[in-house]
């Protein structure tokens, strides 16, 4: 009983994503005893073949960040913390016998540990911590416990919703209450983002004709000047519009190193406001370079988790038009439990 609670540690901990107790994001601290409980019950790491290619470019991007880091004069960990735990739990996990560990149950225990997480994160913003000042709409509601507003609440839902409907792919059954809960959050979360990437990705990939697709298109096409309106009228739309031009200009201005290798992480101010926009900040932080290395990191994990991995990444580049982290504790954690699926489903077969 005590083997699996360890087991099962590193695979929450990440999930208690709060900013609580002084600690900008606790599950960090949870998540690094976790770990430490879970070598314990670690003989040996054997390299299994198949994480040859996503543990090595990994690696390389994690070596990549932290020279720049250095070379800038900051946190060495800056943007790779969740990156190296990737790395770490897919080599424990791929030792830990998963002998009498039903993985199915720590499918539940994970998405329910999920749920209860952005729920305390809704009540704390809808009854405790909203805001009473006039005329700012949504904005009200949208600090809370998770990251800096609930933009990463929308993110860490929309990323939990597409791990579930991966995962009923994965074991032919049907979460459907999953996905009801965990859409009613991220609309709780008030991202308009993640609201949209959700909603419209998941139609996308629902239809299987190619003629009802050229429909949807149609319609999102039609809706695109309703929602230009309402974007006007909010102002991040246009925030984000005005980020892309000021990008475009900053890095016509760089030289020619900076612009290979990135002027630093958190360093690049465009117009005095931060780039939000993911591939925009890999851009400028990190250079072209790091913005090669970073979708070749992210591609090499299609080897060990096959086709159905497209539906987790696809939303998190498109909602990284609006805001998204470069190391992100839930888009990591949905790897590691997707891979664990997999491999329990891999293990049945052998």
């Amino acid at each position: 009983m005590f083997k699996k609670i360890i087991y099962l540690l590193p695979m929450l901990s990440p999930l208690i994503y709060l900013n609580i107790f002084g600690f900008k994001n606790i599950g960090v601290v949870f998540e690094l005893v976790a770990i430490m409980l879970l070598l314990l019950f670690t003989k040996q790491i054997k390299i299994n073949k198949n994480l040859i290619y996503p543990i090595t470019f990994t690696v390389i991007y994690i070596l990549y960040v932290v020279n720049n880091n250095v070379h800038h004069e900051l946190s060495f960990y800056n943007g790779v913390f969740w990156w190296v735990i990737l790395v770490g739990l897919l080599l424990l996990y791929t030792n830990f016998k998963l002998n009498n560990i039903n993985t199915l149950r720590v499918v539940h225990i994970f998405f329910i540990t999920a749920i209860l997480v952005l729920s305390l994160d809704a009540y704390y913003r809808f009854f405790i911590n909203f805001l009473t000042l006039e005329n700012i709409g949504r904005y009200a509601f949208k600090y809370g416990l998770i990251d800096i507003d609930s933009n990463f609440s929308g993110l860490y839902g929309m990323l939990c919703f597409f791990s579930v409907y991966i995962v009923e792919k994965l074991y032919h059954k049907s979460f459907t209450i999953y996905k009801i809960i965990f859409l009613f959050l991220i609309i709780l979360s008030l991202s308009v983002a993640a609201i949209a990437t959700t909603v419209s990705y998941f139609i996308w990939i629902s239809f299987r004709n190619n003629i009802a697709r050229i429909f949807l298109i149609y319609l999102l096409f039609i809706g695109l000047f309703f929602i230009i309106d309402f974007i006007k009228l909010d102002g991040s739309g246009d925030s984000k519009i005005q980020l892309i031009l000021y990008g475009i200009d900053y890095l016509s201005s760089l030289s020619l190193s900076s612009l290979l290798f990135g002027v630093g992480l958190d360093q690049g101010l465009l117009n005095g406001t931060a780039p939000h926009l993911l591939i925009l900040k890999l851009i400028v932080e990190l250079g072209l370079f790091g913005f090669i290395l970073y979708f070749t990191m992210i591609i090499s994990f299609f080897k060990i988790l096959n086709y159905n991995y497209v539906h987790l990444i696809i939303p998190y580049f498109i909602l990284g038009f609006s805001v998204v982290s470069i190391s992100s504790p839930i888009l990591t954690i949905t790897i590691i439990l997707l891979f664990i699926v997999i491999q329990s489903k891999e293990s049945e077969y052998a």
